[in-house]
């Protein structure tokens, strides 16, 4: 099985006692109850693709950090606070998606993932993103609105690949000029 569907359900809770196979690529578990996933998920050592969104998370399960293949992470509307410094050891990720959470910070560490081309942290908390952010040149896509934002660092500039930026509905007062760098937008 590659593909495996857990959507509405209303599931509380996985039984650890079922391994998922190597061989599964995609695991969608929207809009159920959860609020942890099982160690044996580790078992699913192929997984690229993992749908998160609309559950009971208020933090990153750590069984996630042994996920090295996920390219796809969904965690949109749920309690996140915080994402643990550790996401920095899922090397391959290209889309990260935590809209719609309660994160006041993200680490620093985030900075490392360098595959990442679509990062959505809309509708949270943030007041300021690490310094980190604006060596994601491989960036595409930004979403930061929706937060507490007041101000932006001028190496913005550097994310010179990006097609979509959103910093709508911050305290911004004011954008760098550079802004005017980001010719693809």
């Amino acid at each position: 099985m590659s593909d495996l569907s857990l959507r509405y359900l209303g599931l509380e809770s996985l039984d650890d006692s079922h391994e998922l196979g190597a061989g599964l690529r995609h695991l969608d578990l929207t809009g159920n109850r959860l609020s942890d996933l099982p160690a044996s998920l580790a078992s699913a050592i192929g997984l690229q693709r993992l749908y998160l969104d609309e559950n009971r998370f208020t933090s990153l399960p750590a069984v996630i950090e042994t996920l090295t293949e996920l390219r796809d992470l969904h965690l949109d509307g749920n309690q996140l606070s915080a994402l643990p410094s550790t996401i920095a050891r899922l090397a391959h990720l290209e889309r990260l998606c935590a809209r719609g959470n309660r994160l006041e910070s993200v680490p620093e560490a985030l900075g490392v993932l360098r595959r990442l081309v679509d990062l959505r942290l809309g509708k949270n908390l943030l007041t300021s993103v690490p310094d980190s952010f604006w060596r994601l040149k491989g960036l595409e896509i930004l979403d930061l609105s929706e937060n507490r934002i007041a101000a932006v660092s001028p190496d913005i500039g550097n994310l010179t690949g990006l097609t979509m930026l959103d910093l709508g509905h911050n305290e911004l007062t004011s954008i760098p000029e550079e802004m005017g760098r980001l010719t693809g937008l």
